[in-house]
């Protein structure tokens, strides 16, 4: 995953020449980006195809369970990051 974070999703802008003494965070833009994904908008980063880890099915031929390849789980949580990078990738 990205560490770009897109900047800040609601940056505060200063006038004048003061400053407040203090360094203001909060949501970043790819934070932004993440949390607005949709599970139709993750559905497809759920499930890695590109990356094939150790599985097991049942074979009732056999009546056992058998080892295969299956593409690697993610989180939603994950998949809604990884969404996000492509998203912040869009605006370049």
């Amino acid at each position: 995953m990205s560490k770009e974070t897109g900047g800040p999703a609601f940056p505060l802008h200063q006038h004048g020449t003061q400053t407040l003494g203090m360094h203001i965070t909060g949501m970043t833009l790819r934070d932004y980006f993440a949390a607005k994904a949709t599970e139709e908008d993750v559905r497809n980063y759920i499930n890695d195809y590109s990356e094939m880890v150790d599985g097991f099915y049942y074979s009732f031929a056999s009546e056992k369970f058998e080892s295969t390849k299956v593409p690697k789980k993610r989180t939603r949580e994950q998949a809604k990051y990884i969404y996000a990078d492509s998203m912040l990738e869009a605006r370049k």
